[in-house]
């Protein structure tokens, strides 16, 4: 009898653990985050038609958790390149993004870098562009794939610090 008590014992420990466990986070699932992400937060076609800070903050909201979107809110993140499309009246449109693993956490929570390729393009000669911009993002897996913080290194395009 003790034994059958030890063995479900085992048994129920063993599937507890499998069950707490967060779902394998894949660097592929990271990168399309990232890139729709950032998409939404960069994307500005027309210059002289910017969305508002809120308005990219109400686009972005459902890749960011609750705590990380307060974050870039009111560090005004959101805000930066509408302010930069219509102080230089370019559009921005990101075309390149690549990630890379950094440091897996005991909260189930994983760090990656990431680098980011912005095309700016005058609305009134068609030249174009590239910024390049660097970061990190902290991402959780639970029921879906979201970013719990996300930071990134300023950069300047004629003289206007984004």
């Amino acid at each position: 009898m003790k034994k059958w008590v030890g063995i479900i014992l085992v048994l129920f420990i063993i599937s507890l653990v499998g069950c707490s466990k967060t779902e394998e986070i894949k660097d592929e699932d990271v990168l399309s985050l990232l890139k729709e992400y950032k998409t939404e937060q960069y994307k500005i076609e027309d210059p002289k038609v910017t969305p508002t800070g809120d308005e990219i903050a109400t686009r972005v909201k459902e890749y960011l958790t609750e705590d990380a979107l307060e974050d870039q809110e009111a560090n005004r993140t959101f805000q930066l390149a509408p302010d930069l499309a219509k102080n230089t009246n370019h559009s921005i449109e990101l075309t390149n993004a690549d990630v890379s693993k950094k440091k897996e956490n005991d909260d189930g929570t994983v760090i990656y870098t990431y680098n980011l390729s912005l095309k700016l393009t005058d609305i009134k000669n068609s030249s174009s562009e590239n910024v390049e911009k660097k970061g990190e993002i902290t991402v959780l897996n639970e029921n879906e794939l979201v970013i719990t913080k996300d930071w990134q290194e300023t950069s300047t395009f004629e003289d206007q610090v984004f």
